[in-house]
């Protein structure tokens, strides 16, 4: 039994069990759940439709689990109280619960909290959330990302100090992003916009896309740095790819992006 974030799973907050049948006949996993110092309440792996994962002798098998309550967080520029600690999974095999340690070689249930403390260390001062709609401009083929942030009316602080371009969207050259943005809770709402251009054009950008609508943010507050990932609406996934589409048809097939270099 170890802990690993898969790979798809990267920036959604969800921990993989990985438990490994090492008897000689196969089993049946109908439930797992883990705790943690790093959180306040237990994760939990969901089944499918079978009610079940039968799992081979020899075999290995990862069980997603939300990290859905808040992470047990601190003011300290680790984000965090609680040193990293073995966690523990009380699995159900065969109609029998067992708890079994659950190491992390690769700290990534450490990492996850951290990247959660981060991004509710952001909230305690401002929200921020992309307008679904994108601003076009009249040759279609560069668009305005806005940014709204609004303020939760305290008196922290903390700096948007760059943004990211995405596997989508590109910086326009011809209009630089702006940096080190100060936020303050008492502030009133504004809004950024950020110039883009489509960064891929090429015949899988938009059909293998994962990512390419969450934007990249690093920041600073009073508790750490790092980067944040915005999760956009529907609606704004949707006017990216629109944009995109019909940008790079403007073009040719060619990203304007690449061109720009």
């Amino acid at each position: 039994m170890t802990l690993d974030e898969r790979r798809l799973d990267i920036g959604e907050g969800i921990i993989s069990m990985l438990v490994t049948n090492n008897g000689p006949a196969p089993v049946d996993i109908t439930a797992a759940e883990l705790s943690t110092p790093l959180y306040p309440n237990t994760s939990r792996w969901t089944p499918g439709p079978s009610g079940r994962s039968s799992l081979k002798a020899g075999a290995t098998v990862a069980l997603p689990a939300p990290l859905t309550a808040a992470p047990i967080c601190g003011n300290s520029p680790q984000l965090q109280t609680t040193p990293p600690a073995e966690a523990t999974v009380l699995l159900t095999v065969d109609g029998q619960q067992q708890n079994y340690e659950a190491p992390d070689p690769y700290a990534a249930l450490e990492r996850l909290q951290q990247q959660s403390c981060l991004e509710h260390a952001v909230l305690d001062v401002a929200a921020l959330e992309l307008s679904p709609d994108l601003a076009v401009a009249p040759d279609g083929g560069t668009a305005v990302v806005r940014l709204s942030i609004v303020p939760a009316g305290n008196t922290g602080s903390i700096t948007l100090v760059s943004f990211g371009e995405t596997t989508l969207l590109a910086e326009n050259p011809g209009q630089q992003w702006p940096r080190n943005i100060s936020v303050s809770g008492s502030d009133d709402p504004a809004v950024v916009e950020l110039s883009v251009l489509p960064a891929r054009c090429d015949a899988h950008a938009l059909a293998e896309d994962k990512t390419g609508t969450k934007l990249p943010i690093d920041v600073a507050t009073s508790a750490g740095s790092g980067q944040i990932r915005l999760v956009p609406d529907p609606e704004f996934t949707g006017s990216v790819y629109s944009f995109v589409q019909s940008a790079c048809s403007r073009t040719g097939g060619a990203s304007r992006s690449a061109a720009g270099k």
